[in-house]
């Protein structure tokens, strides 16, 4: 991803051509800079993501800032990609965050679970959308591992993250870990 410093975001790690971007909630995120680079989709995990684990209700500053970057044109389509089996708990979630059934992926539809990159690859196919213009959006290394392997740009949010990344996102030793366990989990 090419933009200049975010203000609400707390920094950047490039890994080969792709990059993670670590920002305090989806609310934050650099819509307008994202399209100027050619990103106008993007793939979302749901729990910790868009509201706590295994609660049905998105957090509404989540819902605000996508349909505020759709109205701005920075963003076309969304999908939802999440690894909890609860299809129920997706579909609610997704509606809230407009987002269509059919862009709904979740492990109880498919077999695949991230970081296995076959769910995104799907949903890339359902968005008809190019890895390269497309973004993934998560709050953990199974999220980012997917992206990564698919050839996405990702964005880590930690708003309702697990309990231990609470209060981390943009020191340096952090960044670190993640470009380590990313790598050793390619290797």
């Amino acid at each position: 991803m090419k933009y200049r410093n975010h203000a609400s975001c707390q920094g950047k790690i490039s890994i080969g051509s792709s990059s993670v971007l670590f920002c305090n909630g989806i609310e934050n995120m650099p819509f307008e800079a994202m399209h100027q680079g050619g990103k106008n989709s993007l793939i979302l995990d749901g729990d910790g993501t868009v509201g706590r684990h295994s609660d049905a209700r998105v957090d509404t500053s989540a819902i605000e800032a996508l349909n505020q970057a759709r109205e701005q044109g920075h963003i076309t389509n969304v999908a939802y990609v999440s690894n909890n089996p609860d299809k129920d708990l997706a579909d609610i979630r997704a509606k809230q965050l407009g987002i269509t059934p059919e862009l709904t992926l979740t492990p109880d539809t498919l077999r695949h679970r991230k970081p296995g990159q076959y769910m995104i690859r799907l949903a890339l196919k359902r968005l008809d959308a190019d890895p390269t213009s497309v973004v993934g959006v998560g709050d953990g290394l199974t999220d980012l591992h997917a992206y990564y392997t698919a050839g996405l740009d990702s964005v880590h949010v930690h708003k309702f993250g697990h309990q231990e990344a609470r209060g981390y996102v943009g020191r340096p030793t952090i960044r670190r870990f993640v470009l380590g366990a990313l790598h050793k989990a390619l290797i």
